[in-house]
């Protein structure tokens, strides 16, 4: 007996209710679902579905899932964190630490020849935020629209 499109969109809404929410992931642990259901039913073939499904979630032991969930969220954290580092190395290359100190020292130059002080500062740190605001609200609407293309939340698999 072979899988149909059902039985494939049934083990991808099983492996969600179980907490797995990357759609790589999903697509992984269905891949392996289906091929060990498709072993239980040569053996057994009398087994429904749900029979052998359950016979073949059984095989992860008690906690189901979430070793596999947790080896990913290590996995992904590690790779996140040198990528992090990765742009961290980036961005303190021998221009930009140039650029960024001639920025701080204009800074403080500028506020050694003003009155003023408090008011510049306040002036530059609501513009500072207000730069900030408008990048993360365009960056938003960029994802917005790439998930409307793809169809997918980032790596959660939507219906």
């Amino acid at each position: 007996m072979e899988l149909t499109k059902e039985h494939i969109e049934s083990l991808f809404t099983f492996t969600e209710k179980h907490y797995v929410e990357w759609y790589d992931l999903q697509t992984e642990l269905v891949d392996h679902l289906a091929n060990d259901i498709e072993q239980i039913w040569k053996e057994e073939p009398n087994l429904t579905f749900t029979e052998a499904r359950n016979k073949s979630f059984k095989k992860f032991g008690v906690m189901g899932f979430s070793s596999v969930v947790e080896k990913r969220q290590k996995a992904l954290n590690l790779k996140y964190w040198k990528l992090i580092l990765k742009e961290f190395k980036l961005f303190f290359s021998l221009p930009k630490i140039i650029l960024t100190a001639f920025l701080i020292v204009s800074y403080f130059s500028i506020l050694d020849y003003l009155h003023d002080k408090e008011t510049f500062i306040v002036i530059s740190l609501v513009l500072l935020a207000l730069i900030e605001l408008i990048f993360v609200f365009y960056s938003y609407k960029k994802i917005k629209s790439k998930q409307k293309i793809t169809k997918k939340n980032g790596f959660l698999r939507t219906h």
